[in-house]
């Protein structure tokens, strides 16, 4: 199997023009770094928007055929970071403890509550300095992917 990866990265104002290019991918990896949670861009919360783009993109009709993986990166910084900030400070619905595992929970469920089509979202949680992290992400992605026909074959 060959991957051609595409990082769009934060191009919100030209989101209409580009997205439309994504027909036929078989695969979407959004990326959300989880260290956001407790920052602010253009006057909202970053995760809270990152929530927002994974929405549109999730039910976007330009990927009606594609796999859907969710990577939370930066897990480990993320981990520490809670110790300093407490996540409940930034997300008032948050009821849960300052705890890794309940703040991973909430928001693999407010990701997923986003998803208004039937299409399985794949979440990971990535390191980047852990060196098996690519591997095992990659892996992950090869078996969310087996058996699927290829959309920009024709008889797919």
């Amino acid at each position: 199997m060959s991957l051609v990866v595409i990082d769009t990265g934060p191009e919100r104002a030209s989101r209409r023009k580009w997205i439309n290019q994504f027909q036929y991918v078989t695969a979407t990896l959004f990326v959300v770094d989880l260290l956001c949670y407790d920052e602010v861009l253009d006057t909202s919360n970053t995760m809270e928007s990152m929530v927002g783009v994974f929405e549109s993109v999730v039910n976007s009709r330009w990927f009606t055929t594609s796999t859907m993986i969710l990577l939370l990166n930066n897990v480990s910084a993320f981990r520490e970071k809670l110790f300093a900030s407490p996540f409940g400070a930034y997300f008032m619905d948050y009821t849960g403890k300052n705890d890794f595992r309940e703040v991973m929970g909430y928001l693999v469920e407010k990701f997923s509550k986003v998803n208004e089509t039937s299409k399985e979202i794949y979440v990971h949680l990535m390191d980047p300095h852990d060196p098996t992290t690519i591997e095992t992400i990659f892996a992950a992605i090869n078996d969310s992917l087996a058996g699927k026909p290829d959309p920009r074959q024709p008889g797919s």
